[in-house]
């Protein structure tokens, strides 16, 4: 179909649901979003040549 996304939405519930706001308050603290560590993360956890681990707020 012309209109749809070539990446489909995810859904992901995290617990508690508290964090989510937390991380994403965090996440512009250090000039990002969620998407961007997430997508970060997965690329580390997975191998990805290049990939570095995101910092963490206490390593920041």
């Amino acid at each position: 179909m012309a209109n749809q996304h070539k990446n489909p939405n995810r859904s992901f519930r995290p617990d508690p649901p508290e964090d989510w706001k937390a991380f994403g308050d965090i996440a512009e603290e250090q000039g990002t979003n969620r998407q961007a560590l997430l997508n970060g993360f997965m690329a580390w956890f997975l191998g990805r040549p290049g990939a570095e681990l995101p910092k963490r707020p206490i390593d920041a």
